[in-house]
């Protein structure tokens, strides 16, 4: 998720700062710059709090800008569908991870 947050950080940044008009035309800008904090609130809500949740918001967050994109922007690349496709992959296999952590968890308490 940090990944995700820097690169929409960054670029929101960088294309309003300097009117690059190639960001613009992508639709970077103000908006971008918020959904990267939102994906960083979400990151480290994962990290820090172990949220199920938070990485399910992820996901369909993800999944939504995917399908939008899909829809709206169709003379995007297909690899950045590829890209978002990786990143929603890596995050269900999140869910199952988090689910181990928090089964080590739970055991931990039982045997203190």
């Amino acid at each position: 998720m940090f990944v995700l947050a820097g690169l929409n950080f960054v670029l929101g940044i960088i294309a309003e700062l300097f009117s690059i008009e190639f960001l613009q035309n992508l639709g970077m800008g103000i908006g971008t710059i918020l959904v990267g904090i939102v994906y960083a609130v979400l990151g480290l809500l994962i990290k820090t709090k172990n949220s199920i949740i938070a990485l399910i918001i992820s996901i369909l967050l993800l999944s939504v800008d995917m399908i939008l994109s899909i829809v709206f922007m169709s003379s995007s690349s297909n690899t950045s569908y590829l890209v978002k496709l990786f990143f929603i992959i890596m995050l269900f296999r999140g869910i199952e991870a988090l689910n181990k952590i928090m089964k080590l968890n739970v055991k931990r308490v039982d045997i203190n």
